[in-house]
């Protein structure tokens, strides 16, 4: 693990802590999760529903818990559904199968003692009737493994559902609930594959330009509207296997797997563009809100770079990009960084250290 990354880790544990003392929360596994994660911006959504709290003095045990329930508690449950579920199959099947196993046995020796019984028989009726009963045998035989399917096919039906589920949890779990983009955290996984298997890419850091401005002016609705807009615009323009993420606040990220530099400029010069080109509207009044335009960091991955570095390069030239004047895409150094810029479109921790007050 690099310095700077395991620095970065201690800070947000260190800020999550002091969260912890000051409000008189508990940190135990539940609660702590909760403020760590708020505490590295990881999930937008979380961050400005603690910063709320924070605000309005009502961060407390009670509150950090029901996060917790509402974030984590639909996967937890259907997990433990599924270990209870897949735990009641277990004995239930095991019992099907001894009991299989049995009449395996028992039919085995019944096969064999009618076989002995045949060759020494003389009567055909008595072997004629011999003879059925073993087809009566074989035929109980059958609809017991019969039984024995239906069983394992209805248990194969419960886990494939039990599977969907948590499927599903985890693609909300995964997911921005005002965009439906990716969240922060599947991209972070997406990039660490990346490198993992040291496949070429491209990642861009993308900032709307003066949004908090445009925020203040016509409220967090519009606003919100806004982001919705432009997420549209990214899933638009980028391919299948291209992974489009909400980054934090106004901030998205697009991971181009398979892409160089040149071409993921020009994906990025598609993005700027098309959004300069747009005058916003307000659907429920007609007002007409201006333009709102897009600065981007571009950098595609050097052999063997580390995601930190990686991103930092990114955000280093998405910086360039908001000095320059705003609207405008730019390449990132090609020389490995191992700390994110000071970028002003970097959300800071949703909840720092104590010199920052609320």
């Amino acid at each position: 693990m690099q310095d700077g990354r395991l620095a970065r880790i201690r800070r947000t544990a260190a800020a999550a802590l002091r969260l912890a003392r000051r409000h008189r929360i508990p940190p135990d596994p539940a609660c702590y999760r909760v403020l760590y994660e708020g505490c590295s911006g990881e999930d937008p959504a979380l961050a400005g529903e603690l910063r709320h709290l924070v605000e309005t003095g009502t961060l407390d045990e009670a509150a950090c818990r029901e996060l917790h329930r509402r974030l984590h508690g639909a996967r937890e449950a259907v997990v433990e559904e599924g270990r209870r579920t897949l735990d009641h199959l277990t004995r239930e099947l095991g019992r099907e199968v001894e009991e299989a196993g049995r009449g395996v046995r028992r039919f085995l020796a019944e096969l064999e003692r009618d076989a002995a019984r045949a060759r020494r028989e003389d009567d055909a009726g008595a072997l004629r009737r011999l003879v059925l009963g073993t087809f009566e045998k074989i035929a109980g035989f059958t609809r017991h493994v019969v039984r024995l399917e239906q069983r394992l096919a209805e248990s194969r039906r419960t886990i494939d559902e039990l599977g969907r589920r948590l499927a599903e949890v985890e693609r909300v779990a995964r997911t921005d609930p005002l965009t439906g983009l990716w969240n922060r955290r599947h991209l972070g996984e997406e990039l660490a594959r990346i490198a993992a298997e040291g496949r070429p890419a491209s990642l861009l850091l993308v900032d709307l330009d003066g949004f908090k401005r445009f925020n203040d002016s016509y409220g967090h609705l519009v606003g919100d509207r806004v982001l919705r807009a432009v997420a549209e615009i990214l899933r638009r323009h980028v391919k299948e296997g291209d992974v489009v993420a909400r980054w934090g606040g106004e901030e998205f990220a697009v991971l181009l797997p398979e892409t160089d530099e040149e071409r993921a400029v020009e994906v990025a010069e598609r993005l700027r563009a098309e959004l300069a080109g747009r005058r916003l509207r307000n659907r429920g009044t007609g007002e007409e809100l201006g333009r709102v335009t897009l600065s981007v960091g571009v950098a595609e991955r050097l052999a063997d770079e580390e995601v930190d570095s990686w991103i930092a390069r990114a955000d280093a030239a998405l910086y360039r990009a908001k000095r320059s004047g705003r609207n405008r895409v730019e390449r990132a150094a090609r020389t490995p960084l191992t700390e994110r810029a000071p970028s002003p479109a970097t959300p800071a921790p949703a909840l720092p250290p104590e010199a920052v007050s609320f």
